[in-house]
C-alpha cells in the first residue's frame, strides 16, 4: 500500500486523477458452515490486488525492486526490504505495470517468489493503457490469519494508513469486495468514521520532539488504540485499556454517539529507529547510558496528553463506575458500602466493566486487610490498657483508628464475627476500668467504638456499626445519624428556633410485628451518652429533657428519610430511648422526678403516653455485662478467655 502512494507521488502527469485501489480475492465458500460475521455464500481471503495509478514499475525502479537491499527509497522511509514481506504471508507476488519510459508506454509483468526470486516474464509497448500497476498477493499462508468482514479490513486499511490519507487528499482510495457486493470509498469512510474529532499536539521527552494527533473513530474498530508511526507508516500499536484502565468501552459523545480513540505518534526520533521491516522501533534499554527516551517512556508521556485530552470522557467514566459498584454493593453486599466510602483507590484500581464478582472480591481483598489492621490495633491497645496509661492524645488517635478499622469488620464469617464482638468487649472495658482524666476523652472515645461521631449509615456499613452493645435489634436500621445537629440530619427538617439540637445518635428502623398487614410503623431510637463518673447535671443537660425534645421534633410531621419520603407522624410512630451513663445520685434523684421508676436489675424506665415514649436506662458496666454475656458462648468456643 506505502509503495502505492509513493508510486502516485511519483508520477506528474498533468490533469491526472489517481485513485488506490484494493481488491479482496476469496476462495469457495466452506460448505455448511459461515465464516465470522459473513453470510452464506462468502468465502475466505485468500489473498489482495492493489491497483494503483503511479508512475509504474520504471526502470530505476525495477533495479531498486530487484536488489535484495535497495536505498532507493532511505530518503521517504523506505528500508528497501518491504517487498520480502509479501512472501512471509503469501505464496506469490504477480506485477502487472505500465510505465512511461520518456518516449512511450511501456509494460512489465513480474513474479516474485521464494523459489526464482525477482523474474520479469514480460515487456514491451503498451497500448489502449495508462501508467499504473496491478499487484495480486496470491495464496494467503496457513500461519497468517486475517480478518474476514470487510468493515474490519476497511478499519485496519485506514490505520495503517492514515498519514498517507491526510498527506494525499486527492487520492482516491477503494475497498472492493465482490463476494460481499461491497465497494467502499475509504476516503469517505476516513471522513464519516474517523474525522469527527481531531488535534495535534506536541510533547518533549527528555531531548526529543514527538507529535501526537487526537482522533475521535465511529464504527467497527472496537478497542482504545495509540499507534506510533514512522514516515509515514504505522509501525506498532498499543491497547490503551492496558494503560489507561477505563478506556475498555466507547466513549459516548452528545455529538456523536459511541466513539473509541485512536492516536497517532509521529516525529523525527521515530523515523531513525523504526526497524528495517518496519514492525518496530530500536528504541534506547532503560540500562543504556544513552540520553535517548525509552520506548516506555514516550508511551506513558503519550498516554498522560490521552488522559488530558479525554478528561471530561474519564470523569465520567468514573462517575458511572463509582455508581456501579455502589449498586452492586446496595444490593449484593450493603455490609461493605463503609469499604467502598473509607477506600477510594479501589474504584480506580477496578476496570469500568469489571463484574459483579470482580467488584466483590476487590472489596473483600481490601476488608480482610482491613481486619488484619484492626487485629494490630487491639494488640497495641491491650498492651497500653494492661500498662494502666491514661488517654492520652497518642492512645486517643490509637482508639480512633482502631475504631474505624473495628467497623470494616465482615460479621459474615462466625470467626471474624466472633474476633471483632470480643475486641470491642476488650477495649470497652480497659477503657472504663482505666478512669478519666476529667474531660470527654473518655466519653469521645467510648462513643467512637459504639458508633463513630459525625458519621450516617451512609458512611458506615450497616453490620459493622457497634450498636448490638446496647440493643441487637438497632444494627438493623433504617438509616442512623451519630452526633449530628438536627438541622443537618437527612431525615429531619426542624422547625425555626429548634436548630441545634445534637442528639448522639438518633436510629430510624421499622417496628416488626406478626400483623399481616405489610407496612410496619416507624420506630425511632434516641440515644444520649453522659460522661462515665459524671456527676453535675443542669436543665440543659437533663437527658430525659433532651431525648423528649428530640421525639417531640419528629412527632410534629417534619421528618423525612434519607430518600425523601415522609416518615409517619401520628400514633403509630413508636419512640425509644437509651441514656448511656453512670446511675450516680444526682441523675437517680433528677431521672425519679421525671417519674422514672426502678426495675429489679437497678436501671429505671419511664414511659411518656403521649409520644409513644419509652425510655430506659443503661449504665456502662450494664452495657458491657449484658453484651458480654450474650456473646460469651461465641467467645467460649473460640477459646478467647476474659481480659
Amino acid at each position: 500500500m506505502a509503495n502505492a502512494f509513493d508510486a502516485i507521488e511519483e508520477c506528474h502527469t498533468a490533469n491526472k486523477s489517481h485513485r488506490v485501489v484494493v481488491r479482496v480475492v476469496r476462495g469457495q465458500p466452506p460448505a455448511g458452515t459461515l465464516l465470522d460475521g459473513l453470510s452464506g455464500g462468502v468465502g475466505p481471503v485468500t489473498g489482495f490486488d492493489v491497483v494503483d495509478t503511479g508512475v509504474g514499475f520504471t526502470r530505476e525502479n525495477f533495479d531498486s525492486f530487484s536488489e535484495a537491499d535497495s536505498p532507493r527509497k532511505v530518503s521517504s522511509g523506505g528500508k528497501g526490504v518491504g517487498r520480502l514481506l509479501w512472501l512471509k504471508a503469501f505464496e506469490k507476488a504477480v506485477i502487472e505495470s505500465v510505465y512511461h519510459d520518456g518516449a512511450a508506454l511501456q509494460h512489465r509483468n513480474i513474479v516474485f517468489n521464494l523459489e526464482h526470486g525477482v523474474r520479469e516474464v514480460g515487456n514491451g509497448v503498451a497500448t489502449d493503457h495508462s501508467e499504473g500497476t496491478l499487484l495480486r498477493l496470491v495464496g494467503l499462508q496457513p500461519a497468517y490469519s486475517c480478518p474476514q468482514r470487510t468493515e474490519i479490513l476497511a478499519n485496519r486499511l485506514i490505520e495503517h494508513h492514515l498519514e498517507q490519507l491526510l498527506v494525499s487528499s486527492k487520492v482516491q482510495f477503494l475497498l472492493v469486495d465482490e463476494q460481499c457486493g461491497v465497494e467502499m470509498d475509504l476516503r469517505k469512510h476516513f471522513e464519516n468514521h474517523y474525522q469527527c474529532d481531531t488535534l495535534d499536539v506536541t510533547f518533549k521527552v527528555r531531548k526529543r520532539l514527538f507529535k501526537l494527533k487526537h482522533y475521535l473513530v465511529r464504527g467497527a474498530i472496537g478497542s482504545h488504540q495509540l499507534a506510533f508511526c514512522a514516515r509515514r507508516r504505522f509501525v506498532t500499536a498499543y491497547a490503551l485499556s492496558n494503560h489507561i484502565r477505563d478506556l475498555k468501552t466507547a466513549l459516548k459523545r452528545p455529538a456523536l454517539g459511541e466513539v473509541f480513540y485512536f492516536g497517532m505518534v509521529t516525529g523525527k526520533a521515530l523515523n531513525e529507529w523504526v526497524n528495517e521491516t518496519r514492525s518496530d522501533f530500536n528504541f534506547a534499554s532503560a540500562d543504556s547510558f544513552t540520553d535517548e527516551p525509552t520506548g516506555d517512556e514516550i508511551l506513558a508521556r503519550a498516554c498522560q496528553e490521552v488522559r488530558g485530552y479525554l478528561t471530561d470522557d474519564l470523569s465520567r467514566m468514573r462517575t458511572q463506575k463509582q455508581e456501579r459498584i455502589r449498586n452492586v454493593v446496595a444490593s449484593k453486599a450493603p455490609e461493605m458500602r463503609a469499604v467502598v466510602n473509607r477506600h477510594e483507590e479501589l474504584v480506580d484500581s477496578l476496570a469500568i466493566n469489571a463484574s459483579e464478582t470482580e467488584i466483590l472480591t476487590a472489596l473483600a481483598g481490601r476488608h480482610f486487610a482491613d481486619r488484619d489492621e484492626m487485629k494490630q490495633l487491639h494488640a497495641e491497645l491491650m498492651k497500653l490498657a494492661k500498662a494502666g496509661e491514661m488517654l492520652e492524645a497518642g492512645k486517643k488517635r490509637l482508639i480512633e483508628r482502631y475504631a474505624s478499622a473495628a467497623q470494616q469488620e465482615n460479621l459474615v464469617a462466625l470467626g471474624a464475627f466472633t474476633c471483632h464482638r470480643k475486641a470491642v468487649v476488650d477495649v470497652l472495658t480497659s477503657l472504663l476500668s482505666a478512669g478519666d482524666d476529667g474531660t470527654h476523652q473518655l466519653e469521645e472515645a467510648v462513643h467512637q467504638i459504639i458508633f463513630p461521631l459525625r458519621k450516617t449509615s451512609d458512611g458506615v456499613s450497616l453490620d459493622h456499626c457497634n450498636l448490638w452493645l446496647i440493643d441487637e435489634r438497632l444494627n438493623w436500621h433504617r438509616y442512623l445519624a451519630s452526633d449530628t445537629r438536627a438541622d443537618k440530619l437527612d431525615p429531619i427538617n426542624p422547625e425555626p428556633g429548634k436548630e441545634g439540637k445534637e442528639p448522639d445518635i438518633i436510629v430510624f428502623h421499622e417496628a416488626y410485628s406478626t400483623s399481616e398487614t405489610t407496612q410496619n410503623p416507624v420506630c425511632v431510637t434516641i440515644i444520649e451518652f453522659k460522661r462515665p463518673g459524671r456527676e453535675a447535671y443542669d436543665d440543659d443537660e437533663n437527658p430525659h429533657k433532651q431525648i423528649k425534645e428530640y421525639a417531640k421534633l419528629i412527632r410534629r410531621g417534619k421528618a423525612r428519610d434519607h430518600q425523601g419520603r415522609m416518615i409517619p407522624g401520628d400514633e403509630t410512630t413508636r419512640f425509644f430511648g437509651f441514656i448511656v451513663a453512670d446511675m450516680t445520685e444526682k441523675l437517680r434523684r433528677l431521672l425519679k422526678e421525671e417519674g422514672y421508676k426502678e426495675q429489679p436489675n437497678g436501671a429505671l424506665y419511664s414511659y411518656e403516653e403521649g409520644l409513644c415514649l419509652q425510655i430506659e436506662t443503661l449504665t456502662y458496666a450494664q452495657m458491657l455485662d449484658s453484651a458480654t454475656r450474650r456473646n460469651r458462648a461465641y467467645f467460649k468456643q473460640l477459646g478467647m478467655p476474659d481480659l
